[in-house]
């Protein structure tokens, strides 16, 4: 699925990585925007994303 999506240059892209060291997805964000993964428990994982507004983009 990556191999074929177009990431811009501005991106960041993450691996979520388990506690048991498998790889759980992928967080794609951009470099301006606040981005945070918790691991819970092995069915639950939390999201924090604050998006940063830019102007001129």
């Amino acid at each position: 699925m990556m191999a074929k999506s177009k990431i811009l240059d501005s991106t960041w892209v993450k691996e979520i990585i388990g506690n048991n060291g498998e790889m759980l997805g992928y967080l794609v964000h951009r470099y301006e925007d606040l981005a945070n993964v918790k691991i819970i428990d092995e069915n639950t994982v939390q999201l924090y994303y604050h998006h940063v507004v830019t102007t001129g983009r």
